[in-house]
């Protein structure tokens, strides 16, 4: 019996390996004997994942595409070795079956996805931002095959909607989630994320805003991802403003978390916004500020555009951000019902689906296909 293998490309930060592992879970669903190899980046954090997670995870010495000599040169040396590293990868996976190769962006993508060129399989490119990331502008050259996730799809793309995993098919309900996190399950909660441990501008920023918004989560409760350094300054923010914090560093659980959530406000990151469509949860969003394109702004944009969400410029100083984020915050919580509803008219999260679907005819025993 063949065994299927699917190789997915994407590393240095969560926000490219957890989109793959949503993509293989869909995969399983038609392979059950899949095998799943992750292309990963040699950073700390990419090995941290996959061991918490138990992938198959194969680290490349791939470097970020950067335009200046050492940068160039740093992306240069890492070129080859990762090329020739993913076509041995690749060339023992055939051994056992049907080989397809997925990449989610990221600077592990390009090289992958040229060394399944030249292995001749199938692979394709998936572009998790609403704009296109500099590393799946070198990878298009080497595959037909391209997905854009929430934007208007530049020619030779496909659009689809957000990846997200399997557990965001079959949410809790808002009661049963709260729960389950140790929330009261009868009071509104309001999430806030913006990373690993939080985001410290957002944090600051919200802290501000709710020292001039006393008594307005009168009733709330809050669920806050943020590090044991901003505690006591949240907890006395929320105080003022009537509501029940529970701080933590690390929310492990996000389904549930999103899931619990009457309103969030979050950074614009694709996974998080992916989360935000997938749960159908109205959500104040916070671009990080130093990105040049500003396509977090852009990926919070379809949810803006139908009311479920309202972008605020993170101006880093919490005096400055306050303002903004005071006034978005109190318009929300009074259009709470009508921004639900809103998220409610988003089509449903398809996204993984759509890229399994075209990665399972290349896995078909029986597939004849173009590697393009």
């Amino acid at each position: 019996m063949t065994t299927p293998t699917v190789i997915l490309a994407g590393g240095g930060s969560g926000g490219h390996i957890f989109p793959n592992v949503a993509i293989a879970e869909r995969l399983r669903d038609r392979f059950p004997n899949l095998r799943a190899i992750h292309l990963v980046s040699e950073r700390a954090v990419d090995r941290a994942i996959a061991d918490a997670r138990s992938l198959d995870a194969r680290p490349l010495p791939a470097s970020p595409l950067a335009f200046s000599p050492r940068g160039l040169a740093r992306f240069a040396a890492g070129w080859g070795p990762s090329l020739r590293a993913a076509r041995t990868i690749i060339q023992d996976a055939r051994t056992h079956g049907p080989v397809a190769l997925v990449a989610s962006g990221g600077f592990v993508s390009a090289p992958a996805v040229a060394a399944a060129r030249a292995e001749r399989i199938w692979s394709c490119l998936v572009n998790l931002d609403a704009s296109l990331g500099k590393a799946n502008r070198l990878g298009a050259r080497f595959t037909p095959h391209r997905f854009v996730v929430a934007g208007v799809a530049p020619r030779g793309w496909t659009a689809i909607t957000p990846v997200v995993r399997a557990a965001f098919d079959a949410l809790p309900d808002q009661a049963a989630a709260r729960t389950a996190l140790g929330l009261d399950p009868a009071r509104p909660t309001l999430l806030v994320t913006g990373g690993s441990q939080g985001a410290a501008s957002i944090t600051r920023g919200l802290a501000a805003a709710l020292r001039d918004l006393p008594g307005a989560l009168a009733g709330w409760q809050a669920l806050h991802q943020a590090g044991p350094e901003h505690e006591a300054e949240l907890a006395d923010a929320y105080e003022r403003a009537g509501a029940d914090a529970t701080i933590r560093p690390f929310l492990e659980r996000m389904p549930e978390a999103w899931a619990a959530a009457t309103l969030a406000v979050a950074r614009g990151g694709a996974g998080t916004i992916a989360e935000a469509w997938a749960s159908r949860t109205p959500v104040i969003v916070l671009p990080y500020p130093h990105h040049r394109d500003a396509h977090q702004a852009a990926n919070a944009r379809p949810l803006e555009a139908v009311g479920a969400a309202v972008i605020v410029p993170d101006r880093v100083d919490p005096a400055r951000t306050a303002p903004d984020l005071a006034r978005a915050l109190r318009e929300a919580l009074a259009r709470a019902d009508a921004m639900t509803a809103a998220a409610g008219s988003l089509p449903a999260a398809r996204g993984a689906a759509a890229v399994a679907e075209a990665a399972a005819r290349a896995l078909a025993p029986a597939s004849a296909f173009d590697p393009g």
